[in-house]
């Protein structure tokens, strides 16, 4: 896969969540009747999605979610009426962990101590506003769904009979927050 002709992307990083639209140019058009796919090849993981044809000459697809913070190899790839692979271009993308990932992280680890004053604690650690928060919503959640989360783990924490009456869960603060779709999330999660 690495002798493809260089093949230019809308973007050059994306979280490790993904979910974002990508576009892949190339200098000469493509075939209307073929199905195209992005193969992205990082060190551990490897992904293959779907890609369809916008103008002549462009892809779209939606970036994967990936584990590793690192540069993959993307791979444009037709499959045509001769029922084989060929590659039509390649590229780079870097995965980033951005504030979302950084937030999911720190609202799995403080699942099990969480207080009614977390909100506070929470905005203040990160530099938020309340309004920063909620435009951020959807990537949280997003962020939050690719956490590795222990088996164990449920978002009311590990909680004992007689532990205080005001300990409060994820779900309680995403929703003294604002954030509709990460409560909607949590939900479905165990202990929800």
């Amino acid at each position: 896969m690495t002798d493809a002709a260089m093949m230019e992307l809308s973007c050059t990083e994306a979280p490790l969540y993904g979910q974002t639209i990508i576009y892949g140019k190339f200098d000469n058009i493509l075939p209307e009747e073929a199905e195209f796919y992005f193969v992205y090849k990082g060190s551990i993981q490897k992904h293959v999605v779907f890609a369809k044809q916008v103008t002549e000459n462009t892809l779209e697809s939606i970036i994967p979610a990936h584990r590793e913070q690192e540069d993959v190899s993307v791979f444009a790839v037709m499959y045509g009426k001769e029922s084989e692979f060929v590659i039509l271009g390649s590229s780079f993308l870097t995965f980033k962990h951005d504030i979302a990932c950084e937030l999911a992280c720190f609202l799995v680890s403080q699942a099990n101590c969480l207080i009614p004053s977390s909100h506070h604690t929470l905005l203040s650690q990160f530099d938020l506003i309340e309004r920063d928060l909620q435009s951020m919503d959807h990537d949280i959640m997003l962020a939050m769904a690719c956490e590795e989360i222990p088996s164990s783990w449920n978002i009311v924490g590990n909680s004992a009979e007689n532990e205080s009456k005001c300990k409060e869960t994820l779900l309680h603060l995403a929703m003294r927050l604002g954030l509709v779709q990460l409560s909607q999330f949590l939900l479905r999660q165990p202990g929800g």
